[in-house]
């Protein structure tokens, strides 16, 4: 009868345990700070950099924190600039070996300052100036680098097995794989809304593989007589740019604290809701996602 009483005693103990934890996330407030929007005790920084380039254009190696407002011009040669391979952060990278002919880094990774682990996600916001651009891979006059092909990121939308396990999807191969947001407007500017999930926790101290590494206008980006900025894509269609300049790539985090979740997709629509085109780090009235 003694040895019964004390595993039940164990027992309650554990049950209180899990009480406890699961009061403390709901507990703890959402914050918003410079494009980082955190729930529970966690503390992470949003990394913006770009390469450093030598008085010759040559690229030294060395980072440096992306500068705002650089002039944007359509791209030239890039085809034949090719690639080369980067450390960022402790991971190497593969980024475009192009040397002032119009490319531009925007090398995006995030840096767990906290001692706890945290589930992040980050959102990537790129102007479509009403042009329908579903996927990266399109035919547009703004292209961008992301990082895939790793099992760091997931792009795809999540996927729930019958047994209710969240995972990630498979590289979308098609349009409809990816997880985003089509046509958002945003400050009176359409943009479409791409969604990197971090597909593990990452750990307290440690810097993650970047989600982004840079950009370019497309090398058939003109203007007109009245000076209007436009683009012939592939089908021979002109398509405006107004309202572009200066093109604007939005970037912002989430976190929250992996604590009684067991995959990152679950916990952050736990804490910040799912996404929408009402609730994303621009459209929702208190800069963050409510819960």
């Amino acid at each position: 009868m003694k040895k019964l009483s004390v595993m039940l005693l164990v027992t309650v103990v554990a049950l209180l345990s899990v009480v406890s934890a699961t009061m403390a996330y709901f507990t703890d407030s959402v914050s918003s700070d410079n494009n980082v929007i955190v729930s529970g005790n966690i503390r992470i920084n949003q990394k913006e950099q770009q390469r450093v380039t030598a008085a010759d254009g040559s690229f030294t190696g060395s980072l440096t924190e992306f500068a705002q407002n650089q002039l944007t011009k359509p791209v030239v040669n890039l085809d034949s600039c090719g690639y080369c391979s980067f450390t960022v952060d402790g991971h190497t990278v593969s980024l475009r070996n192009a040397e002032g002919n119009g490319y531009m880094d925007k090398i995006v990774n995030v840096e767990n300052a906290g001692t706890n682990p945290a589930y992040i996600r980050t959102f990537i916001a790129l102007p479509t100036s009403g042009y329908k651009s579903s996927s990266p891979l399109d035919d547009n006059w703004l292209h961008w680098d992301a990082v895939y092909g790793d099992d760091s990121w997931s792009w795809g939308k999540p996927v729930t097995a019958a047994d209710g396990t969240v995972s990630a999807q498979s590289w979308p191969a098609t349009a409809d794989g990816w997880n985003m947001l089509d046509d958002v407007v945003i400050n009176g500017v359409e943009y479409d809304i791409y969604i990197a999930t971090y597909t593990d926790m990452l750990p307290a101290g440690e810097i993650s593989l970047p989600s982004m590494v840079g950009f370019y206008i497309d090398s058939k980006v003109g203007n007109d007589a009245s000076h209007r900025y436009l683009y012939k894509d592939s089908a021979g269609q002109m398509v405006y740019l107004d309202g572009i300049s200066p093109v604007q790539i939005l970037v912002a985090t989430q976190a929250v604290q992996t604590t009684t979740f067991t995959d990152p997709w679950t916990a952050l629509d736990t804490a910040f809701g799912a996404t929408t085109a009402a609730n994303n780090p621009w459209t929702n009235d208190n800069t963050y996602f409510g819960r």
